[in-house]
């Protein structure tokens, strides 16, 4: 080993110490697995020339080499994607038609029932017990259907189709189905989407 003349043999050792020991300490502080094997690799030489530094710019090697690692060695985890919003689902759509009678159409059918059924029927027929049990699994189409082919029982069919419709809007009401905006047409087929379920109530 060559000596640096006028420099004391004591210092030149402590010296030596102290870059091998801050050499050993940039070692193992290193987490950077590619840094550490390029200073683990280094001949002898090259190794020595980074302990001849200076004290600065050792410790400027040591700062920048821990900076590094630290930046390397550690992963950045991905910033959480916010899930994108969903749909909010569609209220159930209402019935396409929601059948229903008015309060005028009913008085016509109870007018139309005074003056052509009383002959065989009272009214209270028609929104008593027994008649609720009997049709409270049938639709309004098929009361409208059975009245308009059997009633009057002395000429069964002979009331045009409105007042067919009328009586049964005079039906309803007696058994407590609320009056609309919309009359009841007078077609079998489209009454038969109004169900007389409530009855059952």
């Amino acid at each position: 080993m060559r000596y640096s003349p006028g420099v004391p043999e004591g210092e030149r050792q402590s010296g030596s110490i102290q870059k091998d020991f801050t050499f050993k300490v940039l070692l193992d502080a290193c987490r950077c697995r590619g840094l550490k094997r390029i200073l683990t690799q280094l001949s002898f030489p090259y190794r020595h020339t980074i302990m001849r530094m200076n004290s600065k710019c050792l410790n400027l090697f040591l700062v920048l080499g821990l900076a590094a690692c630290a930046s390397s060695g550690t992963p950045v985890a991905p910033e959480p994607v916010a899930p994108a919003d969903e749909a909010a689902p569609e209220p159930a759509a209402a019935p396409s038609s929601a059948l229903g009678f008015t309060s005028a159409q009913a008085d016509r059918g109870r007018d139309v029932f005074r003056s052509t059924c009383t002959t065989c029927h009272y009214s209270e027929e028609f929104n008593d017990q027994t008649f609720k049990r009997s049709w409270r699994r049938s639709s309004a189409g098929d009361l409208y259907d059975f009245i308009s082919t059997a009633m009057p029982e002395d000429a069964p069919g002979s009331l045009p189709p409105a007042q067919y419709a009328e009586i049964v809007a005079y039906f309803l009401q007696m058994n407590g189905f609320e009056a609309g905006s919309m009359e009841l047409p007078a077609d079998a087929d489209a009454l038969s989407e109004l169900s007389l379920a409530p009855l059952g109530g």
